[in-house]
């Protein structure tokens, strides 16, 4: 921020490298389980959101699977050799998917298929251990799991207020996620084989933008925007 930049950095801020520049507006962004590249939705204005595939070394980032319609939230399996997407749902992104269901992309055929029972499912997320797919409804109140085994869902939990940001533990154990608004907003968790979340953080006085994840340690990362706006008034003496 603000010039919508997807970088890349170790921990500690060096080795900075841009990655992307405008027209490109990234938004969530993944890393490959190998972390050679990063798989993310460029969010432009006004045209079909697309997914994209940038070096974690640099060079222009392609296309994952040319289609005219919306495409978001890639996330890699964990073996790397496919992307399951979803496609943003209708509320959130006027004009958006006329489909809204959840696909998977294989990078060595260049197919894609419908992940059976997805329709009017969003926000995919790939456990770790390759067992799950995690999914939101439409409305983003409900939160619904597919065995890849079995190739069936089932619902997880329904929370007051929305869904945002799915992200699995490492472990894959646990689902965290945003609950923005309702009754009790704040960061959660809910623990794969349980129907109640637990609440971890409240955030309401983080003056955030809308980012949030997980590390590798399981601790959860947000965005935050201290940016403050200012209106003035001219007095202009024209001759």
């Amino acid at each position: 921020m603000p010039d919508w930049a997807l970088w890349r950095s170790r921990i500690d801020g060096t080795e900075r490298l841009q990655l992307t520049s405008r027209p490109v507006i990234p938004n969530a962004p993944r890393w490959s389980p190998d972390g050679t590249q990063i798989a993310f939705t460029d969010a432009q204005v006004g045209r079909p959101f697309r997914n994209l595939l940038v070096s974690a070394q640099g060079g222009p980032a392609t296309e994952m699977y040319p289609e005219n319609d919306f495409q978001a939230d890639p996330t890699w399996s964990p073996d790397g050799q496919q992307i399951v997407y979803g496609r943003p749902a209708p509320a959130w992104v006027p004009n958006s998917a006329s489909v809204i269901d959840i696909r998977i992309f294989d990078l060595a055929s260049k197919k894609v298929t419908v992940v059976p029972g997805s329709q009017d499912l969003f926000s995919p997320g790939w456990s770790p251990d390759g067992q799950h797919i995690v999914g939101v409804s439409a409305d983003a109140t409900k939160i619904f799991l597919f065995n890849v085994k079995t190739q069936k869902w089932s619902p997880w939990t329904t929370v007051s207020g929305t869904v945002h940001e799915p992200a699995w533990s490492r472990d894959s154990k646990y689902l965290y996620f945003e609950n923005q608004d309702g009754e009790q907003p704040g960061y959660k968790r809910i623990k794969v084989g349980e129907t109640r979340s637990e609440f971890l953080v409240d955030l309401k006085n983080l003056h955030r933008n809308w980012w949030s994840g997980i590390t590798p340690q399981n601790v959860p990362i947000f965005d935050r925007n201290i940016n403050t706006d200012e209106i003035y008034a001219l007095d202009v003496e024209l001759p």
